[in-house]
C-alpha cells in the first residue's frame, strides 16, 4: 500500500527507482546467461558460490573429479611435472613413498629426489620425452629425510594442455621385485660356488681312487716278479689288467671337465693299447680293428663294469684265439640300438671256443666275471662260432648318452 501511495504522491522518483532496479536485474540476468554459456562450452572448471556458511567451490567437470579420486586412491605414485622437472602435482601415495610432506613436494624439482648416481639418466629421460610419447626407466629415488634409496620404475607420458607441455609420471615401487631378484642372484651364486666345490672334490676323489688303484697295480706287479709258476704269474697279470681297466676310467674322469660321463671311444682305444702291450700280442700277427660310434658316452656306474667286460673278452681273445699260422683279426665294435641300449660286439677269426662250451657252466674266473657283470647291467649275450668267435652283448640298463 505504501508503494502505491508513493507512486501517486511522487510519481517521478518512484519510476526512476524502478528503472534502476530493472537495470540491475538485467545485468544479473546477462551475467547468468554468460555463465551458462561458459559452462556449456567447457570454459569453466568450477564455480565459487557465496552462501550463508561462506564460499563453496563446485567442480563442474565430473569426469575430472572422478579421475582425480582415482589417482589419489591408486596404489602407485602419480606425479605431474613441467618440462623442466618441477612438480606441479603428486598424489598421496608418492608422498608416502618418499616419506615427505605433500606440501613440500609441490614446486620442488623431481631431480632432487633422484639418486645422485642416476640423475644424469633422469635428465636424459626428460630430453627423450620431448621426442617420444612415452618412455620407461628403472632407477632409484632417495628419501629426503632418511636418505634411503628406493628402486622404482618410471612410466612417463608426454601431455599437452592448451599450449603447456607437461609430463605425467606413474611411479611404481619395485623394491619387492629387486629384493627377490637379488635373493635369486645370490642363490645362483651360492649354488655355482657349491657346484665348483663339488667338482673340485669329485676331481680329487677320482684322482685319489686312480692313485690307489695304481698302488694296488704296483704291488701286484712287484709280487708277480717273484712268482716262478707261469700259471700263477698269469693270474697276477689278469688281476693287474682288471685294476688298470678301472684306474683308466678314473683317469679319464680326472682329466675331463664333465664328471657325469666318459667318452667310450677314447676309453676303449686306451684300454686296448694297454692290453696289447701287456700281452705283447704273444708274438702273433694280429690286426685290431676298433669301431666305436661317435659321441658315445657312459656314466661312471656303467663304465666300470662295461670296462671290465671288455677287458676280459679282449684279454681272452689275445691269449687263446690266435696262432702263428694265420693272420689274426680282432674287432671291437660299440654302438647304440634303436632303444638307445649299448650294443657291444667283440669278434675274432681265431680257433673259437672249445667244443662243448657251455656258457652256463663257465670254468674260468674271467668269463664268470663277464656273465655276472652282464646280468648286473641287465644284458644278454649271444655267441656265434662261424669262422671264429663273435660275442654280442646288449645292455638294456645302459641308456647311451649320445651327444652331438
Amino acid at each position: 500500500m505504501t508503494s502505491l501511495r508513493n507512486l501517486f504522491e511522487n510519481p517521478s522518483e518512484e519510476i526512476a527507482a524502478l528503472r534502476l532496479q530493472l537495470e540491475e536485474i538485467k545485468a544479473r540476468l546477462h551475467t547468468a546467461e554468460q555463465t551458462l554459456e561458459a559452462i556449456h562450452s567447457g570454459e569453466v572448471d568450477a564455480l565459487v558460490v557465496s552462501t550463508n556458511v561462506g564460499s563453496q567451490v563446485f567442480t563442474l567437470r565430473g569426469a575430472d573429479h572422478v579421475y582425480q579420486n582415482l589417482v589419489e586412491q591408486m596404489g602407485e605414485g602419480a606425479v605431474t611435472i613441467s618440462s623442466e622437472g618441477f612438480i606441479l602435482y603428486c598424489n598421496q601415495q608418492f608422498s608416502q613413498l618418499l616419506n615427505y610432506p605433500l606440501k613440500n613436494l609441490i614446486g620442488s624439482n623431481l631431480q632432487t629426489f633422484i639418486s645422485p648416481k642416476e640423475r644424469e639418466t633422469f635428465i636424459l629421460l626428460l630430453e627423450n620425452i620431448k621426442k617420444e610419447e612415452t618412455v620407461t626407466q628403472e632407477l632409484s629415488l632417495i628419501t629426503p629425510t632418511e636418505k634411503t634409496e628406493i628402486p622404482v620404475k618410471l612410466s612417463i607420458k608426454k601431455l599437452q594442455i592448451d599450449q603447456l607441455l607437461i609430463n605425467s609420471i606413474i611411479v611404481t615401487d619395485i623394491s619387492f621385485y629387486k629384493e627377490k631378484e637379488e635373493k635369486q642372484t645370490n642363490l645362483i651364486l651360492k649354488t655355482n660356488i657349491l657346484l665348483e666345490e663339488k667338482e673340485i672334490l669329485l676331481k680329487e676323489i677320482h684322482h685319489r681312487v686312480k692313485n690307489n688303484l695304481q698302488v694296488i697295480y704296483s704291488l701286484l706287479n712287484l709280487q708277480s716278479r717273484s712268482i716262478k709258476d707261469p700259471l700263477i704269474a698269469e693270474k697276477f697279470k689278469e688281476s693287474k689288467n682288471r685294476v688298470q681297466s678301472m684306474a683308466l676310467i678314473h683317469e679319464h674322469l680326472y682329466r675331463s671337465d664333465d664328471f657325469s660321463k666318459i667318452d667310450l671311444s677314447q676309453y676303449i682305444k686306451e684300454l686296448i693299447n694297454i692290453l696289447s702291450m701287456s700281452y705283447k700280442m704273444n708274438n702273433l700277427d694280429v690286426n685290431i680293428i676298433i669301431d666305436i660310434q661317435k659321441n658315445l658316452f657312459l656314466d661312471i656306474d656303467t663304465a666300470v663294469p662295461c670296462g671290465l667286460i671288455i677287458n676280459e673278452l679282449v684279454s681272452n681273445a689275445l691269449k687263446y684265439a690266435f696262432n702263428k699260422n694265420k693272420k689274426g683279426i680282432l674287432s671291437i665294435k660299440a654302438e647304440s640300438d634303436n632303444d638307445q641300449n649299448l650294443v657291444l660286439i667283440i669278434a675274432d677269426n681265431g680257433q673259437g671256443l672249445p667244443a662243448g662250451f657251455d656258457w652256463e657252466e663257465i670254468p674260468t674266473l674271467g668269463l664268470r666275471l663277464v656273465k655276472n657283470l652282464t646280468n648286473q647291467l641287465r644284458g644278454n649275450i649271444t655267441i656265434e662260432y662261424d669262422q671264429g668267435t663273435k660275442i654280442t652283448l646288449v645292455f638294456t640298463r645302459i641308456k647311451v648318452v649320445n651327444t652331438k
